[in-house]
């Protein structure tokens, strides 16, 4: 098999595997098609220097692909050889034409749902087991800070949840419009904006401070403009992978007075083992409830994999979700 190496920093070179022979309860899948998020341009470009190299097969997380071969003596598989499925990497290491999964990381897909569509119930899910952190959310207002594609489905669920208003916000003019197409009342582009200046705009959309902010972004400038906006008492969800490991937090003092709730999430694949959240995104998904269409703005081949992580790291480029498709 061949697979996607990143020996250093904003390096990326193929390798040739042998593949290992299946244990039971091993699956081997043929991936088909990869979509891209974030986190890949973070571990691309933004892990801790000790992370590197990363393992082969780094940043592969949001996969689909047909069944080769099942190692089932106890017959425990629930699906077939020759069958589509979703896979979740617990290691992100999937971006490459073959990977072994456990029985357990390997989900059937509903019938009839594009494999594009199916490609966004990964991260979907990992935004719904986030919300299980939040508060109550009926009747409060909340601002979501960040609007590629995390940031969308936070806009999305934050409705379902009973919120009464939310608030998207993004330093790019087309990121902050989507946020309208997909459960914000508002979209604020920010970019030339001082904290103060868009907690003012928000308050005058809202009629006060928000109960809730997340930072689906990650930066420096995401986690300050939160404390900003946020009122008396109000919680701060942590959902951006940290661009660098020495945030500083500028107006501690804020943070400490207004007695701010800060809760930060991370590992849904430990928290939620048996992808309960996935398969709840996946409904969502074949529903119709979320149509990712609009977001779905690239496409590349494995190949160029390259490029689509140079394109997805340029907000201004006009990608949100990227599809590699690898056979």
């Amino acid at each position: 098999m061949k697979a996607v190496h990143i020996p250093n920093r904003n390096q990326v070179e193929f390798v040739d595997l042998t593949l290992p022979d299946l244990k039971p309860g091993e699956a081997l899948i043929e991936i088909m098609k990869i979509s891209l998020c974030g986190s890949d341009v973070w571990m691309l470009s933004d892990a801790p220097a000790e992370d590197y190299p990363h393992p082969v097969g780094v940043s592969g997380h949001e996969v689909v692909g047909r069944v080769l071969e099942i190692n089932d003596p106890d017959e425990q598989a629930h699906f077939a050889v020759g069958e589509i499925v979703m896979v979740i990497a617990p290691a992100l290491d999937a971006m490459c034409t073959h990977y072994i999964a456990e029985f357990v990381n390997i989900l059937s897909l509903p019938k009839g749902l594009p494999l594009e569509h199916a490609l966004q119930a990964q991260q979907i899910g990992t935004v719904i087991y986030a919300c299980q952190k939040l508060p109550n959310m009926i009747g409060k207002t909340a601002v979501v800070i960040g609007q590629g594609s995390a940031g969308i489905w936070f806009n999305i669920m934050l409705k379902r949840l009973g919120a009464a208003k939310v608030v998207g916000i993004d330093k790019h003019n087309h990121r902050a419009a989507l946020s309208e197409q997909f459960g914000a009342a508002d979209g604020i582009c920010n970019a030339e904006l001082s904290d103060v200046e868009a907690s003012a705009q928000v308050q005058q959309l809202l009629g006060q401070a928000p109960d809730v902010v997340i930072d689906a972004a990650g930066t420096e400038s995401a986690i300050n403009l939160a404390i900003e906006l946020l009122g008396y008492e109000g919680f701060l969800l942590g959902f951006g992978v940290p661009h660098k490991g020495d945030i500083t937090i500028a107006d501690y003092y804020a943070l400490h007075r207004k007695c701010i709730t800060l809760c930060n999430v991370v590992g849904a694949t430990i928290g939620d083992p048996t992808h309960e959240c996935t398969y709840q995104a996946l409904e969502l998904l074949a529903s119709g409830v979320i149509d990712p269409t609009p977001l779905l703005t690239h496409e590349f081949v494995f190949t160029d994999v390259e490029a689509a992580y140079a394109l997805q790291a340029n907000p201004q480029s006009g990608a949100v979700k990227i599809v590699v498709n690898v056979v």
